[in-house]
């Protein structure tokens, strides 16, 4: 989904339009397909932006594609504790929120725009290629 959604359609839109545009499009598409009900397709928008956000900012698809396995893992964590018994998120008018995957979710982001620049792997320091 990273290489389709990410590197593929967004890196085709953000040169055709502006990123704003470009990540709130793709995130559209990204949650439409997905065939959620309204929960869901709220959860899976706000993931695509923050998926967005995180290849825009680190240019390396890994990263996004490290963060959508762990939103992915920790929603399948929570919802099978869910079934027995143990809840890690609220519900607001009827939707469970999901507080845990966004918090860490929201984490991984703030260390990736912080160590823009500094981070490094292997011996050659990432230049931004969305930028």
């Amino acid at each position: 989904e990273e290489y389709l959604f990410r590197k593929g359609l967004y890196g085709y839109a953000r040169e055709k339009i502006n990123i704003p545009s470009a990540g709130i499009l793709t995130s559209l598409i990204f949650a439409v397909l997905h065939g959620y009900n309204l929960q869901g397709f709220l959860s899976t928008f706000f993931c695509g932006i923050i998926l967005a956000l995180i290849y825009e900012r680190s240019g390396d698809i890994m990263y996004s594609i490290c963060a959508h396995a762990m939103m992915n893992a920790f929603v399948n964590i929570v919802n099978a504790l869910k079934m027995h018994g143990v809840l890690l998120f609220y519900s607001l008018n009827g939707y469970d929120i999901f507080t845990l995957p966004v918090i860490l979710t929201a984490v991984l982001l703030i260390m990736i725009i912080l160590a823009k620049g500094k981070i490094k792997i292997g011996k050659r320091k990432i230049q931004s290629t969305c930028s």
